[in-house]
């Protein structure tokens, strides 16, 4: 992170206090004995030396930060260790005595306790650094840097030599991140929360609950009356189901349906049979000007965007291998001037990786205009009746067909009208 942050490179890592004990001899147990993680007690056993090693990922975690600025670690700390903490580590020795009885009557011989460094999510950073384009960084393991550190060494020079990650690498690029994750409290309380899933269960569709909410759009409060369950998506609040009156508005886990599942299911026909109604403002949005915008857009994207002002075009952005690095919506508003849209979670990886690939002679600005615009996106076989019952404009499918772009007014507010869909209808 201090080393990111002299080249300006974000790269959100928290040091965690983690703590295992070696034990001495203990009689019976082979030398070549299998490592056993158990992760209903969130501990983990390994042989050494006749003994074991045993540790424990604690859902009450302690972050290591120190009197300096941003809490950041002093220049001289190498090889060194924490006071030993058996307080704090008693939850897992009762843990652990349940599963190896011997823990119970063995000496410890050794206790240490380290600093780690770990993520916002639980997962690697790996990959260019947005700010800067000739910056790879490989860090942040979760304690899984030995294990992994092959495999991440391997991608990270198939990268820098190929100019691309040599396979879907996306849970671990650290373009997964933004601003908000400059945010040294934010990131603190997150990635705590990460450590103390570290051996939990992870159910589908899991949300964090630590730093939210965080952003929200003008509608947050009235979705919220509508009781909309949220989740969490760079920062933003979204509502990913509503429930109805006699299902509680909360996500309940498990393996198999979930209680968002029948609501889910209703709503999808609703629209896909009659119309619904998205805020879909957290979508990433940027604004590409400049004389030589129609050659760069050509350039990178894999559909002919080459249209007349007033068309928009759904295209990807291709690596060399074909494979997909965006998958966006482009609208010409104007001669040299483009907007584009693209999904929330993708919002630092496609600006960064559009600026990557816009050759640097071509005249060009590409602006980040995210929150300058909401957006709601009206859509099913009825949208059309919806919006008509709304507007003075003409929005007739022969005044406004499939593919345009145009300005309306709703209610006296001019508004930016895409027609484009998300659910095969209309």
């Amino acid at each position: 992170r201090q080393v990111g942050a002299l080249a300006g490179i974000n790269v959100p890592l928290q040091p965690v206090k983690h703590q295992y004990i070696v034990t001495e001899r203990i009689d019976g147990l082979a030398t070549d004995a299998p490592t056993i993680r158990d992760p209903d007690r969130r501990i983990y056993f390994k042989e050494e030396v006749g003994g074991l090693v045993m540790g424990g990922y604690e859902p009450n975690p302690q972050a290591w930060t120190t009197d300096l600025p941003g809490g950041d670690v002093p220049d001289d700390w190498q090889f060194r260790l924490f006071d030993d903490d058996y307080d704090h580590f008693e939850q897992h020795m009762n843990q652990a005595i349940t599963r190896v009885p011997a823990l119970e009557t063995v000496g410890v011989k050794q206790m240490i306790n380290g600093p780690e460094s770990f993520t916002p999510d639980g997962n690697f950073i790996l990959g260019v650094a947005p700010e800067c384009a000739n910056m790879f960084v490989g860090a942040g393991f979760n304690a899984f840097g030995i294990a992994a550190g092959g495999g991440a060494g391997w991608v990270l020079a198939q990268w820098v030599v190929d100019g691309e990650a040599p396979l879907d690498l996306w849970v671990v690029d650290i373009r997964r991140f933004s601003d908000l994750h400059r945010d040294r409290q934010w990131v603190r309380d997150r990635t705590l929360e990460a450590y103390g899933k570290h051996y939990t269960i992870g159910f589908p569709h899991e949300e964090y609950a630590t730093g939210r909410p965080r952003i929200v759009s003008p509608l947050y409060e009235r979705l919220q009356k509508h009781r909309a369950v949220f989740g969490s998506k760079l920062g933003w609040e979204r509502p990913n189901w509503f429930a109805p009156e006699g299902v509680e508005p909360n996500d309940i886990y498990s393996m198999g349906r979930q209680n968002w599942f029948s609501p889910v299911g209703d709503e999808h026909r609703h629209v896909r049979e009659h119309v619904g109604i998205f805020d879909q403002s957290s979508f990433a949005k940027y604004e590409m000007t400049g004389a030589d915008a129609l050659k760069a857009l050509d350039w990178i994207c894999a559909n002919d965007v080459a249209k007349p002002v007033g068309r928009l075009t759904y295209t990807q952005l291709l690596n060399t291998r074909g494979g997909i690095e965006a998958d966006l919506t482009v609208a010409r508003l104007g001669e040299d001037r483009f907007y584009v849209v693209t999904g929330t979670g993708f919002r630092t990886h496609d600006f960064s990786w559009i600026g990557d690939h816009v050759g640097n002679e071509l005249d060009v600005t590409l602006t980040d205009v995210t929150e300058d615009f909401g957006t709601l996106s009206l859509m099913g076989p009825r949208a059309r009746d919806v919006l008509d019952a709304v507007t003075d404009a003409d929005v007739s499918n022969t005044a406004f067909p499939f593919g345009h772009v145009r300005e309306i007014s709703i209610a006296g507010t001019t508004v930016r009208a895409l027609r484009v869909t998300y659910v095969g209808e209309l």
